[in-house]
């Protein structure tokens, strides 16, 4: 009899390290899957909140993004096993910038969620589960998003799945920035790599809205083509498209956007130029209609 309890003890033990083991590695590949997350969700999802009144960027442009929130690490944890097992269900919006704006804040979820890591107590199993279904989720919304960019040919579904890998790649190669340690440096050409990848899916997602006007696209398509992001420069492709951008938040009525595509294109070209010319003409037409663009970002770029 005590025999046959050690082996119940046993197997238990060994069922329970196994779980524990499980769970690290699904922890673990989550860690590793977030470094092209968008965490920066607070600041890209006031554009998205606003992107059916005007659509352009505000301040989740990546030249001038606003800081996430700073997450309390001594927060109570809101998340247990029971709710976590609710989160797993999620109805998939109609539109693209809905599906956006569920995604940023799925994203918010995690990024709150993983506050729990820098807590003497660690994570719970309830708060692992719910970070776990959190990157489920928004995996399948971006899924969501591509296929409605490619079977749908939405050029919003497009333009967004461009901008978020334009702000994936600005963040790896800020990361590489970063690392200063001579004894990382396969580290670093490791990120400048995935950034380059990164900027080169977003040239191809923006191609199409940016051929068809979309002033979002054609602004991040040109500073990918303006500063060789992806491998490439080339000035005379950037104009152009800095050209759309600006005439195209000018008849949206995003002054503010117009003006800073401007100023983008004149790097690239002589003031004089007549390209530039035009823009200016078209920009700045009829001031007695001018709109309160929101500004384009601030002054500092990341590149």
């Amino acid at each position: 009899m005590f025999g046959f309890v050690q082996t119940r003890l046993a197997t238990v033990a060994t069922l329970a390290l196994s779980a524990g083991q499980i769970i690290g590695s699904a922890l673990f590949a989550m860690c590793l899957v977030l470094v092209g997350l968008p965490v920066d969700a607070s600041a890209t999802s006031s554009a998205a909140a606003k992107s059916n009144k005007g659509g352009a960027h505000g301040k989740a442009d990546p030249h001038g993004a606003a800081a996430a929130d700073s997450v309390d690490p001594d927060a109570p944890e809101a998340e247990e096993e029971d709710a976590a097992v609710v989160l797993r269900r999620q109805e998939i919006p109609e539109t693209a910038d809905e599906i956006v704006r569920l995604y940023l804040a799925r994203n918010e979820d995690l990024v709150r969620l993983q506050a729990c890591r820098t807590r003497p107590t660690g994570c719970t199993t309830g708060v692992q589960q719910a970070m776990l279904i959190r990157l489920e989720q928004a995996k399948e919304l971006m899924d969501a998003l591509e296929q409605r960019a490619r079977k749908r040919k939405d050029m919003r579904a497009a333009m967004w799945r461009g901008r978020f890998a334009f702000e994936n790649g600005v963040r790896m190669a800020n990361s590489a920035i970063d690392v200063t340690d001579p004894q990382h440096r396969d580290i670093v050409v490791h990120m400048r790599s995935r950034a380059r990848r990164e900027f080169k899916i977003a040239s191809d997602w923006l191609s199409a809205p940016s051929a068809l006007g979309d002033p979002d696209a054609c602004w991040y398509l040109g500073r990918v083509w303006g500063e060789g992001l992806s491998g490439s420069r080339d000035p005379d492709i950037a104009a152009k498209l800095f050209r759309c951008a600006a005439i195209g938040y000018r008849v949206r009525g995003d002054l503010a956007a117009a003006v800073q595509s401007f100023q983008r294109l004149t790097k690239l070209v002589d003031p004089r130029h007549p390209m530039a010319a035009e823009v200016y003409a078209r920009v700045w037409a009829d001031d007695s209609r001018s709109a309160k663009g929101r500004p384009h970002g601030s002054s500092g770029d990341h590149h």
